[in-house]
């Protein structure tokens, strides 16, 4: 049996199983050090090792019986990182409107950590995990957009973020909303709510338009599954846009509702709804315009 192995570690780590051949009942690994680990048995152990952040790294790993030694010298060089991505992507262009906001953004990296450089004033770090950061910022009162860029860096490695944050008060007007009932979605049986809108102010900024349910007294149909809701628990049903220009026409924006999810109970019901568009920050979310009620029939056997 060799008496010395050298083994040749890859920066980011790896699990070496070594087979073990003896005339005695048992055996010991020792001078291990803190970035490995062993897993053991009678004819085998598997030494774990992290991967490498810091600077070239050796051990000395002794295994031995009563009867004999082996020597396993362990190097491996420092690793490189090479991935860093914020939502996915190294290059991003973020629009919002006038209003404050809040917005996270998620991280993918192998370093160990992660910087982030350059934030401009009207910018404020709210917090930072390994995962994400998350940023607010005011309502912007300026007579033009504001644009800045800040980076996030790990590793030797940068991505490039862009926020534009327009001016001017968001303002819109719903045209026009028409029911289709008895359509199928992906299987699903239930209505198409159309609806055209004109909107100022979100270029690129995503909005949602939201349809909310009530009883013809007023009270709100409620949601039991969780699935077509609102934070409060009432039913409704969105659906998300985003202009294309500063003054945008929507012609017919639809929204379905499943039946099954006007958990009105057997019988027939006299419904209502009504739709609003919103503006939607994670922060400080507001709503835009809002249509008046339209109402109709739901039989449910």
């Amino acid at each position: 049996m060799k008496d010395l192995i050298n083994v040749s570690v890859p920066p980011e780590g790896a699990n070496i199983l070594f087979n073990v051949q003896m005339n005695d009942s048992d055996y010991q690994v020792t001078n291990l050090p803190d970035w490995c680990e062993v897993i053991q048995d009678n004819q085998s152990f598997m030494i774990k090792m992290s991967y490498n952040s810091s600077s070239k790294r050796k051990a000395d790993i002794k295994v031995k019986s009563s009867l004999d030694s082996v020597k396993i010298c362990l190097e491996q060089d420092v690793y490189t990182p090479q991935k860093l991505l914020v939502n996915g992507c190294n290059e991003i262009d973020v629009y919002k409107t006038s209003s404050a906001g809040q917005m996270t953004f998620r991280i993918e990296t192998d370093a160990d950590n992660y910087e982030i450089h350059s934030l401009p004033q009207w910018i404020r770090l709210d917090s930072k995990d390994k995962a994400s950061f998350t940023i607010s910022y005011g309502q912007n009162f300026d007579v033009k957009e504001r644009i800045s860029n800040f980076n996030v860096k790990a590793g030797g490695m940068s991505a490039n973020i862009r926020l534009t944050q327009y001016h001017g008060k968001v303002e819109g007007k719903i045209r026009n909303i028409t029911l289709e009932h008895n359509v199928t979605d992906n299987n699903v049986k239930g209505m198409k709510i159309h609806v055209s809108f004109n909107i100022k102010g979100m270029y690129k900024v995503k909005g949602t338009c939201v349809a909310y349910f009530y009883y013809e007294n007023g009270k709100p149909v409620k949601d039991y599954n969780g699935t077509y809701r609102t934070s409060g628990g009432n039913a409704s049903a969105s659906k998300d846009f985003t202009p294309n220009y500063n003054s945008s026409s929507f012609n017919d924006l639809i929204i379905f509702m499943p039946y099954s999810e006007l958990e009105v109970g057997n019988g027939k019901h006299s419904l209502k709804f009504y739709c609003t568009v919103w503006d939607s920050n994670s922060f400080n979310s507001h709503p835009i315009m809002s249509s008046k009620y339209s109402t109709f029939i739901l039989t449910r056997q």
